[in-house]
């Protein structure tokens, strides 16, 4: 028996057609409801189609951003490397550099504990008592 894989299926090919074309729908403007109807769907449909094609933009972009963080990560390895010697002899124009190419790993890891912001704010209360201070009795 012969098995399909998602990259040859010709059902998720198509479904995938219809999400991509959905999205250039969405992006031009139109309504869940127009997508639908354009593409022989309902308006849920339409709708669920869109968001598949974010997701799979979404799941694309992250895997792009983590191998340019591996690229990043190796050229400080590369950098820090290159600078160990200086740094284990105290050249302290070397241990600066090795102290930036720390913060920019911390920072590309986000290692770094976010920073706590104190607000302080005062709030003040306008109250119109109307005719509420005066004798009701007169």
């Amino acid at each position: 028996m012969a098995t399909t894989t998602k990259g040859n299926n010709p059902k998720v090919a198509r479904a995938r057609d219809r999400e991509a074309q959905a999205l250039e729908l969405r992006k031009a403007g139109a309504s869940f409801p127009a997508i639908g109807q354009a593409l022989g769907i309902s308006d849920e449909g339409a709708r669920k189609a869109v968001s598949r094609a974010l997701a799979r933009i979404a799941q694309q972009t992250d895997e792009a951003a983590a191998e340019l963080r591996a690229l990043e990560l190796e050229r400080l390895d590369m950098a820090q490397l290159a600078i160990a010697r200086q740094v284990q002899q105290g050249n302290f124009g070397a241990i600066d550099r090795w102290i930036r190419l720390s913060e920019r790993r911390a920072k590309l890891l986000g290692l770094d504990a976010p920073v706590r912001q104190d607000v302080q704010a005062t709030i003040g209360y306008i109250v119109d008592l109307g005719d509420a201070g005066s004798d009701s009795a007169t």
